[in-house]
């Protein structure tokens, strides 16, 4: 994810006075990575006991935008086996140690 990933959620969602903010990998919406503002935490939980499955129908209920995050693809990779996991971390550990300022 890159570093700056709840910087940007917030502004979009401030700059636009949403209560939703969803990541947007430039040709798709990503769900999983969101910010949500407390205030939905109870519509949410309703959502989830009364059996709603499909985060993205529910966030459509809401005032959502999203955030473009498409300078970073490597963020939404699809692991779906151990070859895919596998790969992943041989390309991850190829590269230079993180750093930190």
């Amino acid at each position: 994810m890159p570093g700056d990933l709840v910087e940007r959620l917030l502004s979009t969602v401030l700059a636009k006075s949403a209560k939703i903010a969803v990541a947007h990998d430039g040709e798709r919406l990503q769900p999983v990575i969101a910010l949500l503002h407390r205030s939905l935490l109870k519509p949410l939980r309703a959502f989830v006991q009364g059996g709603g499955r499909k985060i993205d129908t529910w966030y459509l209920q809401h005032r959502m935008v999203t955030t473009d995050l498409s300078d970073h693809p490597e963020a939404f990779v699809n692991i779906n086996t151990p070859e895919d996991h596998a790969a992943l971390e041989r390309q991850v550990l190829a590269q230079p140690p993180f750093r930190t300022l």
